[in-house]
């Protein structure tokens, strides 16, 4: 067979292949530009979202009065929320005040359970903390503190909080609730200040 042969043929295929493009140019034009929005969109939440973007939205710090002539222990837990497409980590965690000491000997990403036993030394998980990205994790937390009397309570606490993605760390304060032993902060109620940690 000659290459005069495959002329028709060829005239053919082309004649049928502009029938069909002029017939559904319209739906293939739309098919086309959807997706490549779609694309454009992916990319754009790809490289546009920030990397790791973590923040607290609540925290909460028990201090039982039972405890405060002998085992002296508060308990609490925060919720880290990362807004950002990649995974960070949870560096470091205090409990401050001015004039009172509180240490922080157990931290888990786990379970609160994991928490309750009056065990001497540390029983949870070591820092750092994986946190995913665009998800939320629950961390909780025990030590000790200086409290001698619910006299000696004071009006607020703050927690500070260091990611390996940020800069500086974020303190929040947390005021007094209603319950004389109960602080908190809640998402409309925090306010954040960077600062360096300093030890």
């Amino acid at each position: 067979m000659d290459s005069a042969s495959f002329g028709p043929i060829v005239e053919w295929f082309v004649e049928s292949l502009l029938a069909f493009l002029g017939e559904y140019a319209i739906l293939l034009a739309v098919v086309l530009a959807a997706g490549a929005t779609v694309c454009v969109v992916l990319l754009a939440r790809r490289f546009l979202q920030p990397c790791a973007q973590p923040s607290i939205t609540e925290a909460r710090i028990r201090i039982d009065p039972c405890d405060l002539p002998s085992f002296r222990w508060f308990r609490g837990s925060a919720v880290a929320v990362n807004n950002g497409r990649k995974r960070c980590h949870l560096t470091a965690l205090y409990v401050l005040h001015e004039h009172l000491k509180f240490q922080i000997s157990d931290i888990t990403g786990r379970s609160k359970t994991d928490l309750t036993l009056q065990d001497k030394g540390p029983t949870g998980d070591r820092l750092p903390l994986s946190i995913k990205g665009n998800r939320r994790k629950t961390i909780f937390f025990r030590g000790l503190h200086e409290v001698e009397t619910l006299e000696a309570l004071p009006e607020s606490l703050s927690l500070e909080v260091a990611f390996d993605c940020r800069e500086g760390p974020l303190r929040y304060s947390l005021p007094r609730k209603s319950e004389i032993k109960v602080y908190g902060l809640y998402l409309f109620e925090s306010t954040k200040i960077r600062e360096t940690l300093t030890g």
